[in-house]
This record gives C-alpha cells, sequence and structure tokens, in this order.
C-alpha cells in the first residue's frame, strides 16, 4: 500500500487513504478515482460503494506472488505501479465497463434494520414452512397490502452475485420467483444466487470442475469394477 501511495505522491497526484472498516460512501465525495490495493475481494468492496458509472475503479493486487487478482491490474503492472500509473495519466489505457446489481427490497421487513448472521437464533424449525403460509397469508390481506412499507434501494451495488436465502444456511428457503413479469412459481431450495457475467465466470468454473480428489476417486472406482 506503501508503494502505491508513494508512487501516485511522487506523480503530484492528492490522496487520501482509507481503511477497509472506515470505506463508505462518504469516503468518495470528491475523488477523480478509486484504487483498491488488496485482492479481488477489496476490488468487490471498493465497487459496492460506487454508485455512477463516471467514478473508475482501479485494483491493485498487493500479493501477486500468491494471489491471482483476476479483477486487478496484470501481474506485471501490480509489481511495477509507477509504469501503470504513467500508462494511465498518458491516456494508454483502455477502461472496462462492467454491470452491476441493484436491489431493491419491499414488504413488511424491507426497512428493518440489518442483523449479524452470528446473532441468528434458530427457533420452532419444524414449524418454518407454516410460518411462511401464514406470513404469506396475512401480507396478502387488503388490510395488510395498505400499510406496507415503502420500497428500500440498498446503498449497495454488487459487482459479483447477490445470495438471497435464509439466515441460517441449514434452513430451507420457500419463495415465489418471477421473471420479467412472467407468473410466479414456487420454488423450495437453499437459495437463490443472482450473477453479472463479471460473477458467472467463477460460478460456472467451481459448479463444474472436478477436483483432484474427485478424479481420484473415480478412477479408484473404475479400477474396482473394470474386469
Amino acid at each position: 500500500m506503501s508503494h502505491v501511495e508513494s508512487q501516485l505522491q511522487n506523480r503530484g497526484i492528492r490522496t487520501k487513504v482509507v481503511s477497509r472498516a472506515n470505506y463508505s460512501g462518504e469516503s468518495l465525495k470528491g475523488a477523480d478515482l478509486i484504487i483498491s490495493a488488496g485482492g479481488d475481494g477489496t476490488f468487490l468492496l471498493g465497487a459496492s460503494k460506487i454508485t455512477t458509472p463516471d467514478l473508475p475503479l482501479l485494483g491493485v493486487n498487493t500479493d501477486p506472488e500468491r494471489s491471482e487478482g483476476y479483477l486487478c491490474l496484470p501481474r506485471k503492472y501490480s509489481l511495477n505501479f509507477g509504469k501503470a500509473l504513467d500508462k494511465l495519466l498518458s491516456g494508454d489505457m483502455r477502461w472496462f465497463l462492467r454491470k452491476r446489481i441493484r436491489i431493491i427490497m419491499s414488504g413488511k421487513h424491507a426497512n428493518d434494520q440489518p442483523v449479524q448472521l452470528l446473532d441468528q437464533q434458530l427457533s420452532s424449525p419444524e414449524f418454518r414452512f407454516s410460518e411462511h403460509v401464514r406470513e404469506h397469508e396475512l401480507h396478502s390481506s387488503p388490510s395488510t397490502v395498505a400499510k406496507q412499507q415503502p420500497n428500500r434501494v440498498l446503498p449497495v451495488l454488487s459487482l459479483n452475485d447477490v445470495f438471497i436465502g435464509e439466515s441460517l444456511s441449514a434452513r430451507v428457503s420457500y419463495y415465489e420467483l418471477s421473471i420479467d413479469g412472467a407468473p410466479t412459481v414456487g420454488q423450495k431450495s437453499s437459495g437463490l444466487t443472482v450473477c453479472t457475467g463479471t460473477g458467472s465466470s467463477s460460478w460456472h468454473f467451481n459448479i463444474n470442475c472436478l477436483q483432484p480428489q474427485d478424479i481420484r476417486e473415480i478412477l479408484r472406482i473404475g479400477k474396482s469394477v473394470c474386469v
């Protein structure tokens, strides 16, 4: 991080260093460029607070020897940030535009304060499905519809993916899904993941890839059944 900051200051560029814990929308005021120093996770955090398309984000991989950093600068530029900065200042760089997901929440609990997952308690798990049915019937009644809270637009944008499901991973999710105004369809699953083009490649790779230990097990089974 100090290397990145010194390269900027050596070229007369005013900088402001903000830690992950203190990074917020307020930190972006007056900025012409956001630079994330870390890995892909830091890049995703940096992107989540940027709500306008005219504020670019540049990712620098601070540990290119051990981390791939797909969303960050290539390894040679992360190791030599000064060279990348000179290319940026001379205009010899092309920005890559990425789509992100905006989340709008509606319903009775849309404006509730967020709760840490560690603070959640599992209560009456055997009655969970009936609880969902009662909640659906309650919020579908005319008297309840009139009292519904206004929609809530979350103050962050997702660059990779959004997971929707129970706060406790052991609980099954019951929900109704409608895409582009189509009729709703009831679903029961572990949850729902919606990803962008940026996040879809990672999901596709991890869902379809075979780990070395899986291949060894397949070969072992095949060898045992072969005559």
